[in-house]
């Protein structure tokens, strides 16, 4: 049976099997979850079953959440500097689908677990759960 949620969860991360030192620095394709509290308990990762990105609708993105990033400016002026640019909060959401189980004794379930932004650390929801 599948229920679909919409609660934010605290997801511990650890690296990624297989990740090679040529992906992106962000956290976001070297680390994948392995554990997350849900209602209070502590949900441990058992497996990964898959990763995707799904683009959200524009009209979903917050302008508010836009943040500053550091970008050097272009060389031709008379020295480098770090300048301050505004980074837009990105449409593709990263979602994690993995089986997971609140103890030993617990039975596993299969959770969707959802970053809004992956260049940004938290923002973890829990989307479903098939059990």
């Amino acid at each position: 049976m599948a229920r679909t949620y919409d609660d934010e969860v605290d997801v511990r991360t650890a690296p990624r099997a297989g990740a090679s030192e040529g992906e992106p620095a962000d956290g976001a394709a070297a680390e994948q979850p392995a554990a997350f509290v849900w209602h209070g308990r502590l949900h441990v990762v058992r497996a990964v079953l898959g990763r995707w990105y799904e683009r959200r609708a524009w009209w979903e993105q917050d302008p508010q959440r836009a943040e500053e990033a550091p970008v050097l400016v272009a060389a031709g002026s008379a020295a480098p500097r770090a300048a301050r640019a505004v980074r837009a909060p990105s449409l593709d959401r990263e979602v994690w689908q993995v089986e997971a189980s609140a103890g030993r004794a617990a039975g596993s379930g299969v959770y969707e677990l959802c970053r809004e932004d992956p260049a940004v650390p938290g923002g973890w929801t829990l989307r479903r759960v098939d059990d």
